[in-house]
């Protein structure tokens, strides 16, 4: 019961403004899946049905690999959606974060211009399903030794604002401005994944519209990810605007060539678009859009329920309430793992692919429980450490992740509506899941776990302190709360657990330079439902990423087996190498998921007639364009 009370107290802000009504005529809403099977991909189509009067309302069409769990959201008796108070043209939409977003790659651009129409890559997911569909790219061929490839450029694509039509030229120049290898300074979002699949080659243009590119590392992704619209990418900027007026234009001007171009941009404020009039395909269907940074529940809720908005990313527990008061839901085609990463677990001394010796120094100054020091470690514990800090330190980890009851958070902050996770790279709902992945919430062999590596209670009760940092892009996805609530968990434990919330902006730095410390709760890259088991695992984990992002864990075994995959065609091969990658994490617990939480989008249907989102790497709005007015 004690557990239950905190756990309500850090929800209770929550529960206040989304509390539940119940009189007469109750209306029940289920998710029903409809499989439909086309060649060589599955089609999931989720239908709400509400079933006081006979309606049904389509959420969106979900063409992905393996399927969200079916979820019955329940709600009291429906009123009418609020008339929406913005001008016919125009569609206001909440965000959690407005991130800085410059117009010059090595400067760190939003990875959301491309979902939210503003820039484009060379691919993008296909109608059928597969993620090869063509963007900015008409075709490629491989070297007939696989060591690169040469791409044709579309032709006839405008950039905003006049700046003239892209080329192999504009292509080649982002590449090498985002990739780390070629561009030392570049804190573009993927700088290391460009730097590990490129190394310091660089992208050439052998023509006006052809480009060519020499792989460091063959990856058989290279076309479904880094630069694919589903993946995480990178939008195409003008090389003559940066030529022409210098750097500081192109960092304060995003010059790009989606169907949106920007109006105004203000970060940790506000985005405003109007529709490409010159955009090379289909044009966008609303003139305007509106993008706002709320990070309130209260206050999103009360701007969907008067009509300020039209549409917004919302917290699972607030869905009922919404459709109670009129609004319709979107379950977006993706579902992310929310999980911790234990920072700091530098296991490798020497890049995977170039030999050079890695500087860890800086998380090893002290002796943090939850970290291992350096050294091979491999599945059945064997460690090269003498003093055996790197099993004491797994087993701190396992006792962290053990201690958490995944049942009680999902029931209590999503309302039953999430489910229990256990391990990034392998989602509950994957057919390639393993039940000994699955373990059970165990307190009592958690604090002896804690006593066995050393770490008894003191007089205080407390054991040690490890701080919890809950990643502001994942706020949608109630990541404060649960952050709130594991901390509550571990405090049982013996473990006080400070909750750090600032913007991901000013945790990142210490993520790129390898000196975090503390554990990270939120999505990662292997955390998404819609990325195949099969894909390579563990470019963020490893030290091939380094000068970019990561998952602040490098480890030897995991970097082997990256490279393995990486280069392998055969699927079924490279699930076999996954399968062996998760086991190792498993065991490790460097990276234990606590909840799979799925994508919501509640709108207003007096605003929103139709929006056919996409898959997409991050767990928000996409396909802008896309959106048709109610109105």
């Amino acid at each position: 019961m004690r557990r239950k009370l905190w756990l309500l107290f850090a929800v209770a802000f929550m529960a206040t403004v989304v509390a539940a009504t119940g009189c007469g005529g109750e209306t029940v809403v289920e998710t029903v899946v409809v499989e439909k099977v086309v060649p060589g991909e599955k089609v999931v189509e989720t239908v709400v049905v509400e079933k006081t009067v006979v309606e049904t309302v389509v959420v969106e069409k979900v063409v992905t690999a393996t399927v969200l769990a079916a979820t019955a959201i329940p709600a009291a008796v429906k009123s009418d959606a609020p008339e929406p108070k913005n001008p016919v043209g125009t569609i206001s939409l909440i965000v959690p974060e407005v991130l800085h977003s410059p117009g010059l790659q090595r400067a760190q651009p939003d990875d959301r211009l491309q979902p939210y129409g503003i820039g484009e890559n060379l691919f993008s997911p296909a109608d059928d399903g597969t993620y090869q569909g063509m963007k900015l790219a008409t075709s490629f061929v491989f070297a007939p030794d696989l060591s690169g490839v040469t791409i044709q450029i579309r032709e006839g694509v405008n950039f905003h604002k006049g700046w003239g039509t892209i080329d192999a030229h504009d292509i080649a120049w982002n590449v090498n401005d985002a990739n780390n290898g070629v561009t030392p300074d570049s804190i573009h979002m993927q700088a290391g994944d460009f730097a590990g699949l490129l190394g310091s080659n660089l992208v050439e243009a052998t023509g006006d519209y052809t480009v060519e590119m020499k792989f460091a590392t063959p990856n058989v992704l290279w076309d479904a990810d880094l630069f694919n619209e589903a993946g995480q990418g990178i939008s195409m900027f003008s090389k003559k605007a940066y030529d022409d007026n210098g750097e500081d234009y192109s960092r304060a001007n995003i010059i790009a060539t989606g169907p949106y171009e920007v109006v105004e941009y203000l970060q940790d404020d506000k985005i405003v678009l109007k529709a490409f009039p010159d955009y090379w395909g289909k044009k966008a269907m609303v003139e305007n859009i509106r993008i706002m940074e709320v990070t309130e529940l209260a206050t999103q809720l009360a701007m969907l329920k008067t009509g300020e908005i039209d549409a917004a990313q919302m917290a699972l527990k607030a869905v009922p309430d919404l459709l109670n008061n009129g609004l319709k839901a979107f379950q977006l085609p993706i579902g992310n793992i929310l999980a911790i990463s234990f920072t700091g677990n530098l296991w490798e001394t020497e890049h995977i692919l170039s030999g050079e010796p890695l500087d860890t120094s800086a998380v090893y100054t002290r002796n943090y429980p939850w970290i291992s020091p350096p050294g091979e470690a491999t599945k059945n514990g064997e460690a090269t450490d003498p003093d055996e800090r790197m099993q004491k330190a797994r087993m701190v980890r396992e006792a962290l992740a053990i201690g958490l009851d995944r049942e009680l958070l999902d029931e209590v902050i999503y309302g039953d509506l999430a489910q229990p996770a256990w391990q990034v790279g392998a989602h509950p709902n994957m057919p390639e899941w393993q039940e000994r992945w699955r373990y059970e919430f165990d307190p009592t062999r958690a604090e002896q776990l804690l006593d066995e590596a050393g770490y008894p209670r003191g007089a205080n009760g407390v054991r040690f302190e490890i701080p919890v940092y809950a990643a502001s892009y994942a706020l949608a996805l109630n990541v404060n709360e649960l952050a709130d609530a594991i901390g509550g968990m571990w405090a049982d434990l013996g473990v006080k657990t400070p909750v750090l919330k600032y913007s991901y902006s000013v945790y990142r730095p210490t993520n790129v330079t390898r000196t975090s410390t503390l554990a990270w709760l939120g999505t990662f890259d292997e955390s998404g439902i819609h990325r195949p088991f099969d894909w390579p695992k563990g470019i963020q984990m490893t030290s091939i990423s380094r000068g970019g992002a990561s998952s602040a864990s490098e480890t030897p075994y995991a970097a082997k087996r990256l490279v393995q995959q990486m280069g392998e065609p055969d699927r079924e091969e490279r699930i076999r190498l996954s399968t062996e990658t998760i086991d190792y994490w498993n065991y490790w617990k460097l990276i234990p998921g606590v909840v799979a939480v799925p994508c919501t989008v509640m709108y207003n249907p007096k605003a929103i007639a139709e929006w056919k989102m996409r898959v997409h790497l991050g767990c928000g709005v996409n396909k802008l364009e896309n959106i048709v007015s109610a109105r």
